[in-house]
């Protein structure tokens, strides 16, 4: 299973109103949370954790 977080959710400045500095680190830790949920209830799954974002006008998925 692959769970991604993209740079710029509107979720977390929006609906959370987190301030900018803090969002990437909430993500990451939320994350980590979905990763823990999904192997509780799916034990033995492979699961990976990607952050995307653009980056000279591509995308680039970050391996946590």
């Amino acid at each position: 299973m692959i769970l991604i977080a993209h740079v710029g959710c509107a979720y977390y400045s929006r609906r959370l109103v987190l301030p900018p500095e803090r969002i990437e680190a909430e993500q990451r830790d939320d994350l980590q949370k979905a990763l823990r949920a999904v192997q509780s209830i799916l034990p033995g799954i492979d699961v990976a954790l990607y952050v995307a974002r653009v980056l000279d006008a591509k995308l680039v998925f970050e391996a946590l």
